[in-house]
């Protein structure tokens, strides 16, 4: 196996691999079983970097605007005639 192409990993995974070197690099990727499972390594680690940088939605404390706009009443059981 040519672990050459391993260099390219970091590369691929953020997107920054040209065109031109994407089948080279995905036909070593099937054939190579350390290169397949960094590479799932390495895809797992950028998930998880994005998810722990994503922006969560500002909570109503935050905002200081409630959940609802006006207080809601309180349920009255039904009557029945």
């Amino acid at each position: 196996m040519n672990h050459a192409h391993c260099t390219h990993l970091p590369a691929f995974v953020d997107g920054e691999l040209p065109l031109e070197h994407h089948e080279d690099f995905r036909a070593h990727l099937a054939s190579c079983e350390d290169c397949g499972a960094r590479f799932h390594d390495l895809l797992q680690a950028d998930i998880l970097g994005r998810l722990a940088h994503a922006k969560a939605p500002p909570t109503p404390e935050a905002t200081g605007v409630s959940p609802a706009p006006w207080p809601l009443p309180p349920s009255e059981p039904t009557r029945r005639s």
